[in-house]
């Protein structure tokens, strides 16, 4: 029985290690189609192609949506149990849970907006806005915009989720004695960090912070609901994009 136990645990640990490996280096093993197809649908030669580092930071977000279509394959076929005890406490729990996400969303929208207040009070302007976001906001205007919509909006939020909340999360509660609110702290200060990706950036850390707070703490809320939070980091990110393209 401890035996089993201790493979259980282990399998945890690799599996989260290999999906957070992912979710940085998946789009790599799509990038040689990109510089395949990028030119001969740009036009453009290949050294001009590659030189473009708009188009090209256009264009990647095609194989990064194919590599969380991948991810998300891979999780589902791992965790099936899991995806459908989730999708049974929903259920049975549903107006709590909506609840939980409307809540969630209206806090998310409310610290949004304090922290604007804030960042205006000290003249930190929209141009300053984070690498992450600011490159989101070039390729929404670009020409995969219908790639970087499907990527920001569905697959982020989806895979995002299961790598810090359904997996990261899962390690600390059954791996540690930490208690909940240090495992939700570093949970979100985790997903944060990844999101700044530059020291210029770091700036914009709390916001992303408060983001992964509210979230992770739902997730614990709600007994950790998977579905709980990709309908919150769904809401969250569907409204970011909204508010740039309208």
């Amino acid at each position: 029985m401890i035996q089993n136990v201790n493979k259980e645990k282990y399998f945890h640990i690799f599996a989260f290690l290999g999906f957070f490996f992912w979710l940085f280096v998946g789009s790599v093993f799509f990038i040689v189609p990109l510089y395949v197809i990028g030119p001969k649908v740009s036009g453009l030669p290949l050294m001009e192609y590659i030189n473009n580092l708009q188009l090209v930071t256009e264009h990647t977000y095609i194989p990064a949506s194919l590599a969380h279509i991948l991810g998300i394959i891979i999780f589902i076929i791992l965790y099936k149990k899991a995806i459908i005890d989730d999708i049974i406490n929903f259920q049975n729990k549903f107006l709590k849970n909506v609840l939980v996400i409307v809540v969630g969303f209206v806090l998310l929208y409310l610290s949004n907006i304090a922290l604007q207040f804030i960042y205006d009070h000290f003249n930190i302007t929209d141009a300053e806005t984070s690498a992450n976001q600011q490159g989101i906001i070039d390729a929404l205007f670009g020409s995969t915009r219908g790639f970087v919509i499907l990527y920001t909006v569905i697959l982020a939020p989806i895979f995002e989720e299961i790598v810090f909340r359904k997996l990261l999360f899962n390690v600390f509660r059954n791996n540690t004695n930490l208690p909940m609110w240090a495992v939700v702290l570093i949970v979100s200060c985790l997903f944060a960090g990844i999101h700044v990706t530059d020291v210029e950036s770091f700036i914009f850390f709390p916001q992303y912070f408060v983001l992964a707070l509210i979230i992770t703490s739902a997730y614990a809320f709600t007994k950790e609901n998977l579905y709980v939070c990709i309908g919150l980091h769904f809401l969250n990110n569907l409204v970011s994009v909204l508010e740039i393209i309208l």
